[in-house]
């Protein structure tokens, strides 16, 4: 009867060891989530929308306002949130931004320009930019293709 005790022992604690194990590590990841959501709610109360890196060191958080007839083109708004660094890292508003991550430091933000130049070099930067993280950087729309979203 011994052994077979032993044996139970040894089994529930090769099953608990490992389960408490991976309890811990995400536990530090639902904090972690919890900082940048917490950040967007306090910012944006609701109707958020997040867009990770492809490597998921950094979220953006956005928010568009919807449409309506007093508001015919609806102010967007959103925060890029460093999640290694827990912090907002680059903060921006404007008319029915699209953004999308063009790889995991920069991203490409196209706006609603209203009014549009005659010359095309304005016309770039009112419709919108790239950002490199890395450099901390607003970055102009210069190539051609720089200005589609894919």
């Amino acid at each position: 009867m011994h052994k077979k005790k032993k044996i139970i022992f040894i089994f529930l604690i090769t099953i608990f060891i490992p389960s408490c194990s991976n309890y811990n590590n995400g536990y530090k990841t639902d904090n972690q989530k919890a900082s940048y959501i917490e950040t967007a709610e306090d910012k944006y109360s609701d109707n958020i929308s997040y867009m990770f890196s492809s490597d998921s060191a950094f979220v953006i958080c956005y928010k568009t306002e919807m449409q309506t007839t007093e508001n015919s083109i609806p102010q967007s708004k959103f925060f890029i949130y460093d999640l290694n660094n827990d912090k907002i890292v680059f903060e921006d508003k404007g008319r029915s931004d699209k953004i999308e991550w063009i790889d995991n430091t920069k991203l490409r933000v196209l706006k609603r320009p209203g009014i549009i130049s005659v010359d095309p070099k304005k016309n770039l930067k009112l419709l919108g930019y790239i950002y490199d993280l890395k450099n901390n950087k607003k970055l102009p729309l210069s190539k051609p293709g720089n200005n589609q979203l894919q």
